[in-house]
C-alpha cells in the first residue's frame, strides 16, 4: 500500500518571495514523488506527469468545483529564485482540473525545484499551492578499466588488435531524490558488469552507492571497446551517463568518451 503523506497548511503573516501579503500558502511537505493530496485549501491533490527533464507537467484536482487556479510560477526549492513561468489552463470537459505546464531552462535540470500556483477557493480567498518538482537523478559515476597481470595483447592479421582480459572496478552514487525511481544499464553489445551491486538494475530508492569489480574474458567475443551506458528516471525526467573506452591499444586502456546527459 503506497502511504499518502498530507501537505499542510500556513498562513502568510507578511510579504515574501514565494507569496501575497493576503495569501495563504499550503506546502507540499510529501517529498518529490509523483503524486501529492493537500488537506485543506482549494486544491486537493497534485501530480507530475512529465518525464523529461525540460519540461514540466503537473495536474491539480481542484477540491471544489469553483476553485481556480490562474497563474503559476516555477523556482528552485532551496532558495526561491525565478526559474519561469507556467501556463495553466483546464483541461477536463467540465473545466474542473488544471493542468500547468513549462519548459526548465538546462542549468536547471539538475536543481530541485518547486512550482507555486496561485488559486482562489469558492469563497474567494487566494491561496498559493506549493508542489515539488525534484531534479534529474544525478549520477556520480568513476570507473576504473586495467589490464590484468594474465592479459594477452592479441593482434590478428586481418582485424584489431585486443586485450584478453582486464578488470573493471566501478564506484557508482545515486541520488533520484524520490524512490518513484528506477536505474539500470542499457549497454546491449558490451558485457555486463552487474554495476548495480551485481544486478543491472534497481528500483524504489531515493539514493544510494552500488559497488563491482569483475574481470572480463575478451577472447570468445573480442570487442574493440567496452561501452557502458546507465540511465536513471524519476518524476521529473531521465538523466544517462556513458563511457566508452579504447581496448586496442596494446600499452593501455583508454577513456575515450564520458558523458552525462538530461534528457
Amino acid at each position: 500500500m503506497k502511504i499518502r503523506n498530507f501537505a499542510v497548511v500556513a498562513f502568510s503573516l507578511v510579504t515574501s518571495t514565494y507569496s501575497f501579503a493576503n495569501s495563504q500558502n499550503i506546502f507540499d511537505i510529501d517529498g518529490y514523488d509523483r503524486y501529492t493530496e493537500y488537506a485543506q485549501g482549494p486544491v486537493s491533490a497534485s501530480v507530475i506527469a512529465s518525464d523529461y527533464a525540460h519540461y514540466m507537467d503537473v495536474y491539480l484536482h481542484p477540491s471544489a468545483t469553483a476553485n481556480v487556479c490562474y497563474s503559476a510560477e516555477v523556482k528552485t526549492e532551496n532558495t526561491g529564485e525565478f526559474i519561469a513561468s507556467a501556463n495553466i489552463r483546464t483541461v477536463d470537459q467540465h473545466g474542473r482540473i488544471h493542468q500547468a505546464y513549462s519548459t526548465i531552462p538546462d542549468e536547471y535540470v539538475s536543481v530541485n525545484k518547486k512550482l507555486v500556483v496561485t488559486c482562489d477557493d469558492d469563497a474567494g480567498d487566494e491561496y498559493q499551492i506549493h508542489v515539488k518538482i525534484p531534479s534529474a537523478p544525478k549520477i556520480h559515476w568513476d570507473v576504473t578499466v586495467e589490464l590484468t597481470e594474465s592479459s594477452e595483447y592479441i593482434q590478428p592479421s586481418r582485424s584489431f588488435g585486443y586485450h584478453s582480459e582486464y578488470k573493471v572496478s566501478s564506484s557508482l552514487r545515486v541520488e533520484n531524490q524520490t524512490t518513484d525511481s528506477f536505474c539500470q544499464t542499457t549497454s546491449q553489445y558490451s558485457p555486463a558488469l552487474g554495476l548495480f551491486n551485481g544486478e543491472v538494475g534497481t528500483d524504489k530508492f531515493n539514493s544510494n552507492v552500488f559497488l563491482s569489480n569483475k574481470i572480463v574474458n575478451n577472447l570468445v567475443n573480442p570487442k574493440p571497446v567496452l561501452m557502458q551506458s546507465i540511465e536513471c528516471q524519476n518524476s521529473a525526467g531521465k538523466t544517462v551517463a556513458r563511457k566508452v573506452y579504447d581496448l586496442t591499444n596494446k600499452d593501455a586502456i583508454e577513456l575515450l568518451h564520458d558523458e552525462v546527459e538530461y534528457k
